[in-house]
């Protein structure tokens, strides 16, 4: 699992809260793009960690990716 996270944060450029957020269906495999449209916040004073909107509106940003990058995530679905 590791091996496609961190690949995904090269080569997308994500920050890591970003990341953690997405959900296969932020992922469009035919187009080959990603849309950023949440952030998963680390836990603050023994608060659950939450899934929230980007704090600035160019932090929602549609990505396209590599076809080398759509083959990782592919294979990383599959597992």
């Amino acid at each position: 699992m590791w091996k496609y996270f961190f690949n995904l944060l090269y080569f997308t450029v994500l920050r890591k809260g970003e990341a953690q957020a997405l959900t296969w269906e932020d992922i469009n495999f035919i187009n080959k793009i990603l849309r950023v449209t949440k952030t998963l916040t680390e836990k603050v004073k023994d608060a659950p960690c939450l899934i929230l909107p980007p704090k600035t509106p160019s932090s929602y940003r549609t990505i396209t990716l590599s076809n080398e990058t759509v083959e990782l995530l592919k294979q990383w679905k599959e597992e």
